[in-house]
């Protein structure tokens, strides 16, 4: 999750959208004072270098339950990578939620079911898909819950996952950004789907049937087929 002053926009990082990479590439444009969550990953090289700041929340958006915990845990609370545009509203001023362009990147259900399903064990864990969706673990991939509120789209864009350059290049206009967005080369070891056909070869009808039925709002929303 970035929140950038300089560029007066707030990026919402969904699971499985290529959400860390995208938050790399907008770190290397952020200002000093930007909020930026990611945190360091030693298999991107030279781009694992320290990019994490910002991110103790102010203690003016404390509620009673927050000094609680700081009182008795003597953490601070802090902007998580995975934050819900509800979380982020409650902690930042309403005219930075208000003013600043909201976006995020959603992606196919049934390719991103696949990808998930791999990122959380794959055949090693679950042996069968069928068995990924009976562990229930299936549908806690994050998405929808981070960019609506109430059922409701509360940012001003999503870009879909398999735009991903021609999305960052109507950023930099949106946001009159000079400097190339580049995003990193290098990919997260140990997490890559390693099935790489089309999901229509790999998904069988009890998988279809249940994320047709599971993300019928992002299938409609965003006239994703099959």
């Amino acid at each position: 999750m970035i929140i950038s002053h300089k560029h007066k926009f707030i990026f919402i990082k969904t699971a499985k959208t290529a959400g860390s990479s995208i938050e790399i590439a907008l770190s290397k444009i952020c200002g000093s004072r930007d909020i930026i969550t990611y945190k360091e990953k030693e298999s991107l090289g030279d781009l694992s270098k320290s990019i994490r700041q910002n991110v103790n929340i102010p203690f003016k958006y404390y509620s009673k339950k927050d000094w609680r915990k700081l009182l008795r845990e003597r953490t601070r609370k802090q902007f998580k990578g995975h934050d819900s545009a509800l979380s982020i509203s409650q902690n930042i001023d309403d005219h930075i939620w208000n003013n600043y362009y909201k976006f995020c990147f959603e992606r196919n259900p049934y390719d991103k079911f696949i990808s998930w399903y791999y990122w959380c064990g794959g055949p090693n864990r679950f042996g069968t898909m069928k068995n990924f969706i009976q562990s229930g673990i299936a549908g806690d991939v994050k998405g929808k819950s981070l960019y609506c509120i109430d059922d409701k789209i509360v940012v001003d864009e999503i870009y879909k996952f398999e735009d991903i350059d021609s999305a960052l290049s109507n950023l930099r206009e949106v946001c009159s950004i000079t400097d190339e967005i580049k995003m990193p080369k290098k990919k997260f070891k140990g997490v890559q789907r390693k099935d790489q056909r089309h999901y229509s070869e790999v998904l069988g009808d009890y998988e279809k049937e249940w994320i047709t039925k599971n993300y019928s709002f992002e299938l409609e929303q965003f006239n994703y087929e099959f």
